[in-house]
């Protein structure tokens, strides 16, 4: 596997520990396109079992903040739910056509239901501690704080 602090699409360091931290277990973060095309951020369990968060590159703040804490819920809550790519499409980049992407999220609302959630609850509890207006390192720093001491707190409703 390659050394996601090497890659060149390697998000920055404190990215990496908040999705450890997360998630449970080491998991490589990527800022990049996300493999299927529509998608803002993607979880994926590649074929040789190493997982990997994608986030595309181009989305700034609150936002990037939001899908990195989506796809880090997908992978702490769905592993065994996920396959190399949505719906058993190919490994390379695809792009859906739109009815295969509304297909795609009818079949797998709850799942990303249940990310949104988590997602939500550790972003709002980041933001109430560290101010609406602070920088998603400063959301992070706080979520890899909490986590590591009390991490039940963020999975709770």
């Amino acid at each position: 596997m390659i050394d996601p602090l090497t890659h060149p699409c390697a998000a920055p360091r404190s990215w990496q520990v908040a999705a450890w931290v997360l998630v449970g277990r080491p998991i490589p973060v990527y800022l990049r396109p996300p493999v299927t095309k529509e998608f803002l951020g993607q979880y994926r369990v590649l074929e040789d079992g190493n997982e990997v968060v994608e986030v595309h590159p181009d989305l700034r703040g609150h936002q990037k903040l939001l899908v990195f804490l989506h796809e880090c819920a997908h992978a702490r809550l769905h592993k065994e739910k996920t396959g190399e790519t949505p719906a058993g499409l190919a490994p390379s980049s695809v792009t859906l056509t739109p009815e295969e992407a509304k297909f795609l999220k009818v079949i797998r609302r709850p799942i990303e239901t249940e990310a949104e959630e988590l997602a939500q609850r550790w972003f709002s509890t980041a933001v109430q501690a560290v101010g609406e207006d602070s920088s998603e390192e400063a959301c992070l720093a706080y979520l890899t704080k909490i986590a590591y001491h009390n991490f039940t707190t963020l999975e709770k409703p």
